[in-house]
């Protein structure tokens, strides 16, 4: 039991599932680059990417927490597609201002303080953006 409330527990750190389960004794292959796992490794550390992009970070965390990145019904906060409005807007603004890397970062932050699940919602949100896919 106390190996499922290390996997899957609430608390968020600066540790990822992947280091839980490396440290369990189980083989993880990780076929991201070096550079996208330093990307996560330093959102879940806390790092800042500075008071503009730490601001939309926090207002990423209130949409996901709040009403989610993906809605089963059109309307109201969600476009046609079902997605949230205003997190599509945010991520564009983030590939204009540094296209997939950005967005990238800031989707490792907002999964470092929401979890998986709806970190996969907001990628799913932010399909098409620039080069998201």
């Amino acid at each position: 039991m106390e190996f499922l409330k290390k996997l899957f527990g609430r608390k968020r750190s600066s540790t990822t599932r992947a280091d839980i389960l490396r440290d369990l004794g189980f083989k993880i292959r990780d076929l991201r680059s070096d550079d996208e796992r330093q990307m996560e490794r330093e959102a879940y550390a806390g790092l800042s990417l500075g008071p503009e992009i730490d601001h939309i970070v926090d207002e990423l965390t209130r949409i996901g927490s709040i009403d989610g990145f993906l809605s089963m019904q059109p309307g109201g906060r969600f476009n046609e597609n079902r997605r949230h409005i205003r997190a599509r807007e945010i991520g564009e603004e983030l590939n204009k201002m540094g296209g997939l890397d950005l967005m990238k970062k800031v989707a490792y932050r907002v999964k470092s303080r929401l979890g998986s699940g709806l970190c996969g919602e907001l990628e799913r949100a932010w399909g098409y953006i620039g080069e998201w896919r």
